[in-house]
């Protein structure tokens, strides 16, 4: 695994990751077709992880694309570094499902404890599922502390849960949807229902200040 600062670029209006080092080098194959997964980091939280195939730009130099989607979510943070493993093909969470958005799994909402720290993300999707952490481990293909916004999103489509958009600035939220909350240093994920806080680590709550919610998902049942 090498780890780098990370870097953006722009060139003819899409958004790039730098990457500081010869691939080619790395794998021994003169190739310009290269896939990667990669984590992006500030300080320890991981803020985002996906996997991609790498831009070419000459000579065993690459490029890590970054979609608009990725880059409404990394933007919102001053210093990044990137967690980078060359992989022989692409992966997802949401292949062969057997749920869409018209064929959605339900499930009544019902609190879900995370077993321990570092797993909100999997209580969350459990509470809208009703599938086991255990379960949820499995699909997200993420254990404690590994849960990203890409995989919870990728996870949501998999089980055909109607979803909007990250939202970062707000007034009030919306019936239904997933909060990332500020403790301290960390990020912290709980569900909004029923004009309750549903938080895997500290039980059914009745209000957070909206200051400590840094941003929302809608989700539509």
């Amino acid at each position: 695994m090498e780890s780098f600062l990370c870097t953006l670029v722009k060139v003819n209006d899409k958004i790039y990751i730098d990457i500081p080092f010869n691939v080619w080098h790395i794998t021994n194959k003169k190739s310009n077709t290269q896939f990667a997964k990669i984590v992006i980091l500030s300080d320890t939280i991981n803020v985002l992880d996906f996997e991609c195939r790498l831009a070419p730009r000459g000579e065993g130099k690459f490029y890590i694309p970054i979609g608009p989607k990725a880059y409404a979510i990394i933007k919102e943070y001053k210093k990044l570094s990137v967690e980078f493993d060359l992989i022989d093909k692409l992966h997802s969470i949401n292949n062969d499902s057997p749920y869409s958005v018209e064929n959605p799994i339900r499930r009544k909402i019902e609190y879900v404890s995370q077993p321990t720290k570092g797993y909100c993300m999997h209580a969350i999707i459990s509470m809208l599922t009703g599938e086991s952490i255990e379960a949820v481990c499995e699909r997200m293909q993420a254990r404690a502390f590994q849960g990203s916004l890409s995989k919870l999103i990728e996870t949501l489509d998999y089980y055909g849960i109607a979803h909007g958009k990250i939202i970062y600035k707000f007034d009030s939220l919306p019936p239904i949807c997933i909060c990332n909350t500020r403790i301290g240093r960390r990020n912290h994920y709980c569900l909004y229902y029923q004009k309750k806080f549903y938080d895997p680590t500290y039980g059914i709550k009745k209000d957070i200040p909206i200051d400590d919610i840094i941003s929302y998902i809608e989700i539509n049942m």
